[in-house]
């Protein structure tokens, strides 16, 4: 027994098949005057489905996600090459340092010794102790982040990071910081918090971890995006996006290299 479809004329083996197609196929539903409506959506480039079954066909092979694990095993390739020559050169340079150990601990003890007996000053005194309350487990935070980091900003990557950081998130009414770098020679960052407690945040960590997660959900749609406008002749620029997104990445294992870079615009 068949049974045949009332819009189109095809013909179909049972009334689950016939619901399928009537609800799905592009065709039929032009003849319905209706439009498909999509329910499953890719989390990596963001293509419909009608069916769960045809997204989890897509997704075995999906060229964005295939891509960025491809990039991802780079990177790491990279790095790991990176430290090892970076050991190896550290070892050879060993040998030349051990002469030297002796001189060097005599000076640093006179150095350390002057250090003590010099009273030192800074210029952000003044402004640490007038310091806006800075809340930094505030919701708006995320909402700033989704509202106002753009490519712009990714381009730039731990820079951009830093300076967005600075202009959207660290500035009072006045237009005066609430986070302040009193320490940049060891990147020791100084607020107060919701309370006005003074708080120390070093090499900006605390900060970091806790943007970083929102900056990498953002930077990773604003690639999506860009990816998705570019033509099919213009295919071989994903791999510019993708760059920026993995260079970004470091944050996540590396929060200081936000707090290197604040240093020389918050000191």
């Amino acid at each position: 027994m068949t049974l045949t479809c009332e819009f189109c004329n095809k013909k179909y083996a049972n009334k689950y098949t016939l619901k399928n197609h009537q609800n799905t196929a592009k065709r039929c539903l032009t003849i319905q005057n209706k439009q498909c409506t999509t329910k499953y959506k890719c989390e990596n480039c963001r293509k419909s489905f009608t069916q769960k079954s045809h997204l989890n066909s897509h997704m075995k092979a999906c060229k964005f996600t295939m891509e960025i694990k491809s990039l991802e095993e780079k990177h790491e390739k990279e790095i790991k090459e990176q430290q090892k020559k970076h050991k190896e050169e550290m070892l050879q340079q060993e040998g030349k340092y051990l002469l030297q150990i002796d001189k060097l601990q005599e000076r640093i003890q006179e150095l350390a010794k002057l250090a003590i007996d010099k009273p030192t000053t800074t210029n952000t005194t003044t402004n640490v102790l007038n310091l806006s309350p800075f809340n930094m487990e505030d919701i708006s935070i995320k909402d700033k982040i989704n509202t106002f980091y753009n490519l712009e900003y990714l381009r730039k990557g731990h820079k951009g990071v830093a300076e967005f950081t600075r202009e959207n998130l660290l500035l009072d009414d006045k237009g005066k910081l609430k986070y302040v770098c009193c320490d940049p020679s060891r990147m020791i960052f100084k607020y107060r918090d919701e309370t006005g407690e003074m708080r120390k945040d070093v090499k900006a960590n605390r900060l970091s971890k806790k943007i970083t997660p929102d900056i990498m959900y953002k930077a990773h749609s604003i690639v999506v995006d860009e990816v998705n406008k570019l033509a099919e002749e213009e295919s071989d620029r994903n791999i510019e996006f993708y760059d920026m997104y993995f260079k970004l990445k470091e944050l996540e294992e590396n929060p200081e290299k936000l707090g290197n870079e604040l240093t020389k615009i918050t000191t």
